[in-house]
């Protein structure tokens, strides 16, 4: 996978690939109060961290995985640090939010 590595992080010996920090694959999305952004992941992405509440308007802020967003399966994003695994399928992430806000993405 680009930009991974495999790191023992736990006392059992498990690996998991852990996302390398390249500023050239950050995204700040900014999502405007009740309307959807769509950012589109690159073709090798496979893990993303997605940074929200980074501001103080972050609440009701949602994504979906997907060709469209679609409320029935818009997933709830909480504060903080949130990393993903996406191989394969769709390569759009739709997020909505109830007040302005900005939410970070970081891909491998």
């Amino acid at each position: 996978m680009a930009n991974t590595i495999d790191s023992p992080v736990s006392a059992l010996g498990e690996s998991f690939d852990v996302a390398l920090l390249d500023s050239a694959r950050v995204f700040a999305i900014e999502v405007a109060a009740d309307t959807t952004a769509t950012h589109t992941l690159a073709g090798t992405t496979t893990l993303v961290t997605i940074a929200v509440g980074l501001d103080a308007t972050a609440a009701g802020l949602t994504l979906v995985r997907g060709s469209a967003y679609d409320a029935a399966k818009a997933w709830p994003l909480l504060p903080g640090y949130l990393p993903f695994g996406v191989p394969g399928g769709s390569r759009d992430l739709h997020f909505n939010a109830t007040a302005d806000t900005v939410v970070w993405v970081m891909e491998n």
